[in-house]
């Protein structure tokens, strides 16, 4: 089964391409033409609940909602990216969480730390997946530790 867990379908922050915004066709026609069975929509700093139902009504593949946040360590220090992934089972619970999370911030401005994450998501059933190693804005080896142990409730954690 072919997955893509970092599937962006909007240009959000000015630095996005503006190719990342696609229509319903494109996102079927990609799809079908990768052979994908499943995808998480991760856009930066933002979920679109409305487009992830849209976009999940097709059939084409299973859909699952999702986001990259612009995240900041445990002690408030270093920047990374990790992507939060969310059983669809949840999707409604996840939406309420990342519009509290998120407010009415800019996302281009927008950055939160490492524990708030845990603790917005902690009780939703996500996977996280911080930019990690070589990749553009890792996660650090410290922080990567702090999000992976202790509590028996956390998430799995993969690398990206």
């Amino acid at each position: 089964m072919k997955i893509d867990l970092h599937c962006h379908t909007k240009k959000v922050k000015k630095g996005d391409a503006s190719t990342r915004t696609v229509t319903p066709d494109l996102f079927s026609q990609k799809v079908q033409e990768a052979n994908v069975e499943l995808i998480a929509i991760t856009n930066h700093n933002a979920f679109d609940y409305s487009q992830y139902k849209q976009l999940k009504g097709l059939g084409v593949c299973k859909v699952w909602p999702g986001i990259e946040l612009d995240a900041k360590g445990k002690d408030g220090d270093g920047r990374f990216h990790i992507l939060i992934v969310c059983d669809p089972v949840k999707e409604t619970e996840f939406d309420k969480a990342v519009s509290v999370l998120l407010g009415n911030k800019d996302p281009d401005t927008f950055c939160t730390d490492l524990q708030t994450i845990i603790s917005t998501f902690e009780d939703l059933r996500v996977i996280y997946i911080p930019h990690y190693a070589d990749k553009k804005k890792a996660i650090s080896s410290e922080d990567r530790l702090f999000l992976a142990g202790g509590n028996t409730k956390r998430a799995p954690l993969l690398g990206a």
